[in-house]
């Protein structure tokens, strides 16, 4: 009993201590700042207030103290695109020019491991006053002492860095045709690696494509076929894969009918007016005949296999359900699609990355020869149908170097 009172009053005394050094862990952590971070953040403040004052030598004093003396192994105090709009803001050329030889090792495979500067409006007030300056500045490039393949180097260097998707004045279009200008006046440049990975995105289509749609329509039976099973509604789902002009369709048709009047099987009869199931899975394979902005137009040529059968519900009624229908057979299939494209959608279909897409309506015929009579004396005859479908297309764009 002493003993546990001893121990008691230990904790009594220890208590304060415990709750004193956490409290000042905690107002530690809420006062504590990073020097390094605090210094580029305060200076980069501090570029921004005298680039807008227009006062030239103290933003290159402070950008050279910064990069100096701040940026190292783990922290970055500019991007690449801050520094090259300020070097050609105060005309030092051969900064950019020796950055640009090194942009992969130094610039862009380094912002995966630093400590980046915070968000601030520096980057978006160079662009807006260096925008407003562009042709004196390209003027001065022009009329520096480089020679001819920097002096072009700069003025396309300097039109992307300037690129901003809020502002039409400068398109990823009008920086390809001026890089591809560029490439052709000087092949072989030490500029020219550049200019391929990061100024000229140039975008292909890839080769494969793919598609869904969602469809319904109308099909009719022919010969004994359409004197037993009336004409029946569809609903169903398609999907695409496309390789250049070719397109493999993938198509799951359910037709929804009645039969005309009872129909005798060896095993049992189906009654007079009873529901039926059209099924008829297919794939097939189409080429694309003719395409423009509004529609395109593939015929096809294919194999399938349809059956024609009671449901799942009248057959759990009508337990002799299970002895009467007509089961998959070999059915042969050809017929042509219209795609009537709606436009573009923003929903990724091939992927997640860039894509070349749109919305489609989409109508299409077929004519089916399945071979019941193959099997079923008295059942042969052919079917067609006519769906009418909504879908999307997509295709992944690439960048050509």
């Amino acid at each position: 009993m002493k003993k546990a009172l001893i121990f008691l009053l230990f904790c009594i005394c220890l208590w304060p201590n415990l709750f004193g050094q956490s409290d000042s862990l905690k107002k530690a952590i809420l006062n504590y700042q990073d020097p390094k971070e605090e210094i580029i953040r305060k200076g980069r403040k501090m570029i921004l207030d005298k680039f807008l004052e227009n006062d030239q030598k103290k933003v290159g004093e402070i950008l050279d103290y910064l990069k100096n003396n701040e940026e190292d192994k783990d922290y970055l105090a500019f991007y690449p695109v801050e520094k090259w709009l300020i070097y050609f803001w105060t005309g030092e050329y051969e900064t950019i020019i020796r950055d640009v030889a090194h942009s992969d090792s130094v610039y862009i495979k380094a912002l995966n491991r630093k400590v980046l500067p915070h968000q601030d409006l520096l980057l978006q007030n160079l662009k807006e006053k260096l925008r407003e300056q562009r042709i004196d500045i390209k003027d001065q490039i022009k009329s520096s002492k480089l020679n001819d393949t920097e002096k072009d180097f700069l003025v396309l260097n300097f039109d992307f860095s300037l690129v901003d998707y809020d502002h039409k004045d400068i398109t990823q279009d009008s920086l390809n045709l001026a890089a591809n200008k560029f490439l052709l006046a000087y092949p072989n440049s030490k500029f020219e690696g550049f200019t391929r990975k990061y100024i000229r995105h140039e975008f292909k289509p890839s080769k494969w494509g793919y598609a869904f749609e969602f469809f319904s329509g109308y099909g009719t039976f022919t010969s004994n076929l359409g004197k037993n099973f009336k004409n029946n509604v569809p609903i169903g789902v398609a999907f695409d894969i496309s390789y250049k002009n070719f397109i493999l369709y993938l198509r799951d048709y359910i037709g929804f009918s009645k039969t005309t009047d009872s129909i005798s099987f060896k095993k049992g009869t189906w009654r007079k007016g009873d529901q039926v199931r059209v099924f008829l899975p297919e794939a097939s394979l189409g080429y694309v005949a003719f395409e423009n902005k509004l529609f395109k137009m593939a015929p096809f040529v294919g194999i399938s296999s349809t059956s024609v059968s009671p449901t799942d519900h009248d057959i759990d009624k009508i337990p002799e359900y299970k002895n009467v229908g007509l089961n998959f057979t070999t059915t042969y299939t050809f017929g042509f699609n219209i795609d009537f494209k709606l436009g573009k959608t923003n929903i990724p279909i091939a992927s997640m990355k860039r894509e070349e897409s749109y919305w489609f309506i989409r109508i299409r015929y077929a004519y089916n020869k399945p071979q019941f009579d193959w099997k079923y004396s008295g059942f042969n005859g052919d079917f067609h149908y006519l769906t009418i479908g909504i879908g999307g297309f997509g295709r992944t764009i690439k960048i050509v170097n």
